[in-house]
């Protein structure tokens, strides 16, 4: 698998983003990172006519770094050349920042994929950014993400009730 679309789950926006994505490379494979309604997201795809095989769920993540650093090695493990990076507007800077810190090194040329529906006004701070970009530096070359967060210890209840709805009705890693 030479291409990946990893959509930063989140919105059936960034969905639609990564089927258009898809249309434009029927040969790459959709991975949905920690997608919140997995029901609603496998009819988006069937209704799109996106065959099973050509995406998965990974119910791993619990915030935008760990979407990258959770998927780290499924997405290596596909001699990926090119990753798609799906997500909104507002959430591409800090996404990209982080994207770039985990990629660095391995030659997967990474493409933003703006998602321009929902709040286009809406702006992450620079402390997000920088303190997204420490944080990945420090996974890049440390191995080790933060599950003693808040974030963690408060989203990751749910994330696992829907990778048990997602495991019933689609592939998931």
């Amino acid at each position: 698998m030479s291409k990946i679309i990893i959509e930063l789950g989140g919105s059936p926006h960034r969905l639609n983003k990564a089927i258009e994505i898809y249309r434009q490379n029927p040969d790459a494979l959709i991975l949905i990172s920690s997608e919140s309604n997995p029901r609603l997201c496998v009819d988006m795809l069937n209704k799109a006519g996106i065959p099973r095989d050509k995406y998965i769920f990974d119910f791993n993540a619990w915030d935008t770094i760990t979407n990258f650093t959770q998927t780290y090695k499924f997405i290596r493990s596909k001699d990926t050349k090119k990753l798609f990076i799906v997500t909104d507007r507002f959430h591409m800077r800090r996404s990209m920042t982080i994207a770039k810190n985990v990629y660095l090194f391995t030659g997967v040329k990474l493409i933003p994929c703006e998602s321009l529906e929902g709040d286009l006004n809406r702006k992450e701070s620079n402390s997000q950014v920088f303190n997204a970009f420490i944080r990945s530096i420090v996974w890049k070359f440390t191995g080790r993400d933060n599950k003693n967060s808040n974030s963690y210890k408060t989203r990751m209840p749910g994330i696992q009730a829907d990778k048990l709805i997602a495991q019933e009705i689609a592939n998931v890693t």
